[in-house]
Order: structure tokens, then C-alpha cells, then sequence
């Protein structure tokens, strides 16, 4: 009796196809955890799952892609912690597929809003953080490095503070107000580019901030760029905190 010779090429690309729609479940998941880590406590608090995700009421606003306020979501996350809890989260960090981080200040979510938006590739999953510089202009005169922010499928949302992540950062003496200016700068707009694993390469940055006569900063959209007042601050922050 003669075999059917497409049959077993037909059983195995039945076998195949569901193998890659599992592997496609798998990869298709777009969970984002948002947990509190800091020096009190280390707790989850809550899961956005990918079936919420999809149920929840997309916005759409000047072109945007379809997107969720983060903005919203960090609030409803915590409404369980205490006012003092709450006022310890001045650091955002968040993390993406690829393991790239954004560190963003507390303060930028509490003045603007960053969205977490469905990426433009077919074939990508997660959402995006994109920064909506048509929606909220202002954004873009503040000194933030804003394309830092631009983290693609979006895992896990840490809520943190400076001190718990930089806290050799920190100025132990807070008498002089251009040093104090200084290291508001240096957390809230040098460490957003210039920080790995926590840890900034001092060595360069220190000389590139002593020579801030000479030295300038790269420009362009979503980089800041710093004047004479400020140029100032950094240095006095610098040889107050004797990088």
C-alpha cells in the first residue's frame, strides 16, 4: 500500500502551527508589574495583565497612537499607601523587554503625564512609553532628557526614591543653595543618561562639569541644555559633594 507522501508534512505543520501560537501566547503576554522598592519595603503592588490592558478605555489625542494614561495608573496603584509612604516615591524607574531602563522624577508625572502607548510594528507586543510633547509643550522646556524615557514594551514600573539608588549622591551639607540647585540638576537630568546599574561614571562626568566653561552639551530634542546660572550650580554641587 502506498503512503501518502504530503501526509506527513501535513501532520507536522499542523504540530508546528500549534507550537508557534503557544510560543505566540507566550510572547504576546504584555503584564506590567508595578512594585514599590526602596529602603522600607520590597512588595509588589499590583499586575496590570495583558487582558486588562485590552479592556481598558484607550485614548486617542493629536495623532497619538492609542494609548493609556501612566499617569493614572501609577495613582491607582497607590491609593493602599499611607501619606508618608506616598511622600517617599520621588524616583520613577522603569524597565523594558530588553532590560533598558528610564530613571524619571516623580515630579514629571505629577506636572505632565508620559503614556503608555500600542507600538506601530505589527509584529511587537507591550506597550511604549512615549513622551506627548504635543499634548503637554511645556515638557519640552523643562531640563529632562525626555528620549530617555522612550522605553519600548514596558515590564515593570519601580516606584523609588534618589536616596535609596543614589544616595552617595546626596549632599550631606545643604548650606549653600547653588550646590542644592546643583544636585537637583545632576539627579533629576544628568542621571537619566548617565547612569548604569545605579552608578554614575564620575570620572568623565566630573571633568566634563569642571570644565562647563569649555565643555558643551550635546543639543537637540529631548536633551537639556543648561545656562550660566546653571552651569554654576553644577559645579558648586561637584566640589560640595566631592565627586
Amino acid at each position: 500500500m502506498d503512503s501518502n507522501p504530503n501526509l506527513g508534512t501535513i501532520e507536522d505543520m499542523v504540530i508546528l502551527g500549534a507550537v508557534l501560537s503557544l510560543f505566540g501566547a507566550v510572547l504576546s503576554q504584555a503584564d506590567i508589574q508595578i512594585k514599590v522598592n526602596d529602603s522600607q519595603r520590597q512588595v509588589t503592588l499590583r499586575t496590570i495583565s495583558e487582558v486588562e490592558i485590552k479592556a481598558s478605555k484607550w485614548l486617542m489625542r493629536q495623532g497619538y497612537r492609542q494609548h493609556l494614561s501612566l499617569k493614572k495608573w501609577i495613582e491607582e496603584a497607590t491609593l493602599g499607601m499611607t501619606g508618608d509612604e506616598n511622600a517617599q516615591i520621588d524616583l520613577l524607574i522603569f524597565e523594558g523587554a530588553g532590560g533598558k531602563k528610564a530613571f524619571v522624577p516623580r515630579h514629571v508625572l505629577q506636572r505632565f503625564d508620559l503614556f503608555l502607548a500600542k507600538p506601530t510594528a505589527m509584529t511587537a507586543v507591550g506597550l511604549d512609553i512615549v513622551v506627548p510633547r504635543k499634548v503637554y509643550p511645556k515638557i519640552s522646556s523643562e531640563h529632562l532628557p525626555l528620549d530617555s524615557y522612550m522605553i519600548e514594551s514596558v515590564t515593570t514600573i519601580e516606584l523609588t526614591n534618589y536616596k535609596t539608588h543614589y544616595g552617595q549622591y546626596l549632599l550631606k551639607k545643604r548650606s549653600d543653595p547653588a550646590a542644592a540647585r546643583g544636585e537637583k540638576l545632576f539627579l533629576q537630568t544628568c542621571l537619566g543618561c548617565h547612569s548604569v546599574h545605579n552608578k554614575v561614571e564620575t570620572s568623565s562626568l566630573k571633568t566634563k562639569l569642571e570644565q562647563m566653561e569649555t565643555f558643551k552639551h550635546k543639543v537637540g530634542e529631548g536633551l537639556p541644555s543648561f545656562d550660566e546660572k546653571e552651569s554654576r550650580s553644577l559645579k558648586s554641587y561637584v566640589k560640595a559633594l566631592s565627586l
